[in-house]
């Protein structure tokens, strides 16, 4: 760490020459499967080196070592490094994160199917609001960013012909959303790998490749009530078609962004499991939908009362999502 201060000492850290010097001094210092925590062909960003942290932590099984003191090594440079000091947050892609701990652990090999062509597709890029590709160069989906240069059509409220009010409308309500939809993310994510530690890495926390339906009803049943779906006679094969087509059809969407989810579409039918981090993302954006429309009109708290979280309507939840554009906006 001192040779590292002394580096830095009296320039402007950058992630790059942050990563450097970790990759120099620290990473020689563990075992060579451990050393790849960032990913390849992919310039380093804060983000990538706060990810490194809880990648190496996870790693060591909760044993105190090495992998521990790299990383908190590693976390103080991401810390300290500005002034005043980076403030600990919930990263954005920390389900990617997990999802790729968990496939570690259970010797799955999908981390080179991240990314296909080069640096510009990553197959794990979320709108911050939902569980859709955001637009490029963006960070919101073709659902959430106002206007209409990203869609090829009206939607399901095409007879007003105000499609910009829509997105505005829609972009306005992720936004309030946000905070919910973080926090049911984090709650879900959490209880996960929790569950697959207590359960000394046995636990079926991941996408199976067979017995999708029974699967879908454990871990994501908020999701699992809003397919419209004859049950009893789905396959697994018609779950995956089923759940791509109401997460993630492209079918008004402008050239420019149908091509990153017609390829990741296929990527997802030919490698089931990758669609985890998006059905965690779909199942928490429902449970934080519920709970706002919980809290609309007559049900809204009033101020100084204690606020409990109410029981779950799956019929009426499952009728208004069934009714409405949220899963089959196009």
């Amino acid at each position: 760490m001192l040779a590292i201060k002394a580096v830095m000492d009296g320039k402007p850290v950058t992630p790059s020459l942050a990563a450097r010097l970790i990759k120099d001094h620290l990473l020689p210092l563990i075992a060579l499967e451990y050393r790849d925590v960032f990913t390849a062909g992919k310039a380093p960003s804060w983000d990538d080196i706060a990810h490194a942290y809880p990648t190496l932590v996870f790693c060591s099984e909760g044993q105190k070592g090495i992998l521990t003191e790299v990383a908190s090594a590693i976390n103080a440079i991401w810390t300290y490094t500005k002034s005043p000091p980076r403030d600990v947050v919930i990263s954005d892609l920390i389900e990617v994160s997990h999802f790729f701990h968990l496939c570690d652990h259970l010797k799955i090999p999908v981390k080179h199917l991240r990314y296909q062509h080069g640096t510009s597709f990553d197959l794990f890029r979320f709108c911050k609001y939902c569980w859709r590709r955001p637009v490029p160069g963006r960070s919101i989906c073709p659902v959430h960013t106002l206007g209409s240069n990203h869609v090829s059509g009206i939607g399901p409220h095409s007879e007003t012909n105000h499609h910009s009010d829509l997105g505005f409308l829609e972009y306005k309500e992720g936004k309030r959303q946000r905070e919910r939809f973080d926090a049911a993310l984090n709650d879900i994510l959490t209880r996960e790998v929790m569950e697959f530690h207590d359960s000394n890495f046995t636990a079926q926390i991941l996408l199976p490749a067979a017995g999708i339906k029974d699967w879908l009803a454990l871990r994501r049943p908020h999701l699992r009530a809003a397919l419209a779906l004859e049950w009893e006679s789905a396959t697994d094969t018609i779950l995956i078609d089923t759940l791509i087509n109401a997460l993630h059809n492209p079918g008004r969407m402008a050239f420019s962004v149908q091509q990153a989810y017609v390829h990741a579409n296929t990527l997802f039918r030919n490698h089931p499991i990758l669609l985890w981090p998006m059905l965690l993302r779909a199942e928490a954006w429902l449970v934080a939908r519920q709970k706002r429309h919980s809290n609309w009109g007559g049900k809204r708290k009033k101020a100084g009362r204690k606020k409990t979280i109410p029981a779950i309507d799956v019929s009426n939840f499952c009728s208004y999502i069934k009714n409405s554009h949220i899963l089959s906006w196009w």
